[in-house]
């Protein structure tokens, strides 16, 4: 890579309407956890970071503060772009990324607000806080999260994924 060569990850650090297991309960029942498409609404993303595994061992690759990630919530789920700055950790983490050994994200948040639904033991996210950071993660809670090298060929896998998706769920 050249340093002119700009490092774009895509992706989406959390997804809406979709129950995803969190842990077991003592009696083997499993918790749920559900984000609302209007969870971002108010939310603090003025300070992001893009980070690997949430850890601050690493530094960041991205951020909001100076307009090299951008999260915008859409009506699949929190979307990000991220150009990668021209680092060591910049340049491994778009080779992991972009090679496939990394292709789920998280995020780091404080929840303004949440219900719990009994019936079906799911908690739900209505409202954020704040959002501190998105990860690109070896384990991601929600599975149906991806991130993608700009420009790769599984750009175009999970643009096709994503459409067969949206119309799955209409």
């Amino acid at each position: 890579m050249t340093d002119n060569e700009k490092m774009v990850l895509r992706g989406y650090a959390a997804v809406f309407n979709v129950p995803t297991a969190l842990w077991v309960d003592p009696d083997g029942n499993a918790i749920y956890e559900l984000i609302s498409p209007r969870a971002f609404e108010g939310c603090d993303m003025s300070n992001v970071h893009l980070l690997y595994n949430h850890s601050s061992e690493v530094f960041s690759v991205a951020g909001t503060s100076n307009g090299s990630l951008t999260v915008t919530p859409d009506q699949y789920g929190l979307k990000i772009r991220a150009e990668l700055v021209n680092t060591t950790a910049g340049r491994d983490l778009f080779h992991m990324v972009q090679t496939g050994l990394l292709s789920k994200m998280s995020f780091a948040f404080t929840v303004a607000s949440e219900r719990y639904d009994k019936a079906t033991r799911t908690r739900v996210i209505e409202r954020f806080s704040r959002l501190y950071d998105v990860s690109a993660v070896t384990h991601p809670a929600y599975k149906q999260t991806s991130i993608y090298a700009e420009g790769s060929s599984s750009e175009e896998v999970e643009l096709l994924r994503q459409k067969i998706k949206m119309k799955a769920m209409r």
